[in-house]
C-alpha cells in the first residue's frame, strides 16, 4: 500500500507533502500520515477546491480515502485537526461621551469553547453587571455593550477565547470623556470689529481634552508668524494682528484639532476694519452781514469706514434743522438763516463713526453796517468864537469818523482839532468858515459801506 502525506504548513516538513494548489497558503502546521492514501478530502470537499479562507474558518476534519484498483474497496480514516485560535475586536479603539452608549464585537477564528470579557480591573464581566452587558450571538462572536457611559467605565477591556489548552485574546482601550472635553467653541463671535491701526485680538476660545491645536486661515491660506510677523497665535488660541489694516478685512477660519482622536472643528469669523473719519472744511472762515436778511453757508466734507455721520455744534450745542438752521441730507452743509451779530463765532463740524470722531472748526464773521447813533445840531452865529459838533456811530468792525466841509475833508491840524473816542468823535472848529455858509459831516470809510448825514448852519445851508 502506498502512504499519503498531507502537509498543512507554510514551511517544508521533514516529509514529502501532497502537492496543493499554489493559491492555498495555510497558517498552521500539521503532518498527517494515511496509509495507502490516494486522495485527501476535507469534510467531503476536495482539497484542491479549497482556498485559504475556507480552510481557516472551519473546524476541519480531514478524511483519507484509499481506493484499491484490485478490490475497489474504500478505506476511510477520519482525522480531527485542531486549529489555533485568533481573536479580533471591532472597533479597535473606543471613545465615548458621558451618557452615550457603544458596543464592541469580539470575533474568534478557530474552535473556542469559551469567549469571555474582562473589565479594566481584571474582573470577568458577568451578564448581569450594571450598565455593561455581554452577549454571545454565536459560537465565534461575543458582544460587549456599554450603556450610558460614565467616567468610571474608562479603561482597557479584554476579550479572551479558550479551548482546552489553547487560548487567545485581544484588547480595546475605551476612553470616556465629558461633553465639554470634545472640541467646544465657547466664544467665537462674528463679526469682530477693529479700528485701523489697532493691535487686533481676534477671539476664538476653544476647549477640549486633550487641549486642541489651533490653526488660523485667511483666504484659504494658513497664517504663520514666520511668513508675516504681524500675525501671532496666542497661547489662548486667539489671533493677534499687529497694526491691522483695511486690507486685512475679511473671513478668517479658526480651526481646532485633537490629533489623538482625529477630531476637527472650525468656526468662520468675519473681521471688519473700521477707518477713523477724515474731515475738511470747504472754507475755514465765512463772512456775513447782519440784519440784512442774509444767510450764511458753512460746509465740511468727511470720509471714513463705515461712512461717518456729520453734525454741527455751536457753543457746545448740537444744531438741528428748524427756523434758524437747516442741514442737507448728509449733514455736510449748514445754513444759518437771517444772520445776526449774535450768530458770530466758531462752528464745529463733527464726523463720527465706529472708529471714532474728528472735528473741524469753521469761523463765522458777522459784520454790522455803520449807523450814526447820536448827532447834535448846533446853531451858531458868525460872532461865536467856536462851535462844537458831536457825532457818535456804531458798527462792526468799529467805524472811523471823518468831517467834511464842502469838498474839503477835515483832518487834525490847522482848522480843526479832533478827539476820537470809541464810537464817537468830537470836532472843535477853531476858525469859522464864513464863505459857503455851512459844514458838512461825512461818515466814512467803512468796510461794509458809508453813511453821510448833513447838518445845517445858522444860515440854513446843509451841513
Amino acid at each position: 500500500m502506498r502512504a499519503g502525506y498531507l502537509c498543512l504548513s507554510g514551511e517544508t516538513p521533514p516529509a514529502i507533502p501532497v502537492k496543493l494548489p499554489a493559491r492555498v497558503k495555510l497558517r498552521l502546521t500539521f503532518l498527517i500520515l494515511c496509509e495507502a492514501a490516494t486522495c485527501w478530502r476535507l469534510s467531503g470537499i476536495s482539497l484542491s477546491a479549497l482556498d485559504h479562507d475556507s480552510l481557516a474558518f472551519c473546524s476541519p476534519h480531514f478524511y483519507c480515502y484509499a481506493n484499491s484498483a484490485e478490490d475497489k474497496s474504500l478505506a476511510v480514516n477520519r482525522v480531527a485537526v485542531k486549529t489555533a485560535i485568533q481573536v479580533q475586536i471591532t472597533p479597535t479603539q473606543g471613545e465615548i461621551s458621558v451618557g452615550e452608549s457603544k458596543f464592541f464585537l469580539c470575533e474568534v477564528v478557530g474552535d473556542a469553547k469559551d469567549i469571555d470579557w474582562f473589565s479594566p480591573s481584571g474582573e470577568k464581566i458577568l451578564l448581569s453587571r450594571p450598565n455593561i452587558s455581554v452577549s454571545r450571538s454565536d459560537e465565534s462572536t461575543s458582544i460587549l455593550t456599554i450603556y450610558h457611559a460614565n467616567v468610571d467605565n474608562a479603561g482597557i477591556y479584554k476579550c479572551l477565547a479558550k479551548n482546552a489548552d489553547k487560548e487567545a485574546q485581544a484588547t480595546v482601550q475605551v476612553k470616556i470623556f465629558r461633553k465639554s472635553q470634545k472640541i467646544t467653541f465657547q466664544s467665537a463671535p462674528s463679526p469682530q470689529e477693529f479700528n485701523e491701526g489697532d493691535n487686533a485680538d481676534i477671539v476664538c476660545d476653544v476647549v477640549s481634552s486633550p487641549p486642541p491645536t489651533i490653526i488660523w486661515k485667511h483666504k484659504g491660506s494658513k497664517l504663520q508668524s514666520a511668513k508675516d510677523v504681524r500675525y501671532k497665535i496666542m497661547d489662548n488660541g486667539h489671533l493677534l494682528i499687529h497694526g491691522i489694516k483695511k486690507v486685512d478685512e475679511g473671513m478668517y477660519n479658526c480651526e481646532a484639532r485633537v490629533m489623538a482622536r482625529g477630531e476637527i472643528d472650525f468656526r468662520t469669523i468675519k473681521v471688519i476694519v473700521n477707518v477713523l473719519p477724515t474731515i475738511r472744511a470747504r472754507k475755514s472762515e465765512v463772512n456775513a452781514t447782519a440784519d440784512v436778511g442774509e444767510s450764511a453757508l458753512l460746509a465740511c466734507d468727511a470720509d471714513g469706514f463705515p461712512e461717518p455721520t456729520v453734525t454741527w455744534a455751536h457753543n457746545n450745542v448740537v444744531l438741528e434743522t428748524g427756523d434758524k438752521y437747516s442741514l442737507n441730507e448728509d449733514g455736510s452743509e449748514l445754513v444759518i438763516k437771517e444772520v445776526k451779530k449774535v450768530d458770530e463765532g466758531d462752528y464745529t463740524c463733527i464726523a463720527k463713526n465706529k472708529a471714532g470722531e474728528k472735528t473741524e472748526e469753521v469761523s463765522l464773521n458777522v459784520f454790522v453796517l455803520p449807523n450814526i447813533t447820536y448827532f447834535n445840531n448846533e446853531t451858531a452865529s458868525e460872532f461865536d468864537e467856536e462851535v462844537t459838533l458831536t457825532c457818535e456811530a456804531s458798527g462792526d468792525p468799529t467805524p472811523t469818523i471823518s468831517w467834511r466841509f464842502g469838498n474839503r475833508v477835515f483832518t487834525e491840524g490847522e482848522q480843526v482839532k479832533m478827539l476820537e473816542v470809541w464810537k464817537s468823535a468830537l470836532i472843535d472848529v477853531v476858525t469859522k468858515q464864513k464863505a459857503g455858509g455851512g459844514l458838512e459831516l461825512l461818515y466814512a470809510p467803512h468796510r461794509v459801506g458809508n453813511l453821510v448825514r448833513k447838518i445845517r448852519s445858522l444860515d440854513g445851508a446843509a451841513i
